[in-house]
């Protein structure tokens, strides 16, 4: 079993290294890339590269002082919710039954909620199958989100 995040930030696309703790968490660790959506051939790459190794284990963290956000820190954000108010995360889950990607939404109040956007996969579809629809999935969203900003500058 592994498990992936992606993440849809404004203008970029970022993708962080999954590790699993002993005790069974998934986190985000380093490195953490940050690639322009218009870059869709680097990024995709990257997945590909990703999704074909297990997820690297790792010492569980002794207190939350171990556990603070990386992304944000790569990202230079103070606060975790001006993140999700302007993010989307992309969970890409491989198991050994079937392969899911899912998706969060942001809710009224501008904070995660897993959405009703959810992918399921034979497990053996290959991986290029899997990366294809996730790429399908981030840019619509994003030329979606793009198309909105543009008419609201266009009322404006």
């Amino acid at each position: 079993m592994s498990m992936y995040h992606v993440y849809l930030f404004e203008e970029s696309i970022v993708i962080p290294q999954v590790v699993v703790t002993e005790a069974g968490f998934y986190i985000d660790d380093l490195p953490i890339e940050v690639i322009p959506v218009k870059d869709i051939i680097k990024w995709q790459k990257l997945f590909y590269k990703m999704f074909i190794q297990e997820n690297k284990s790792i010492r569980t963290p002794d207190s939350e002082s171990e556990t603070g956000s990386l992304i944000l820190e790569k990202l230079n954000i103070d606060k975790w919710s001006d993140f999700e108010a302007k993010a989307t995360m992309y969970t890409i889950h491989f198991s050994p039954g079937y392969s899911t990607i899912y998706s969060t939404i942001t809710s009224e109040e501008k904070t995660w909620q897993v959405g009703q956007n959810i992918r399921k996969f034979a497990s053996f579809a290959p991986i290029s199958t899997i990366i294809q629809a996730l790429t399908t999935e981030i840019l619509m969203l994003h030329t979606t989100f793009k198309s909105s900003r543009n008419l609201l500058k266009l009322n404006s």
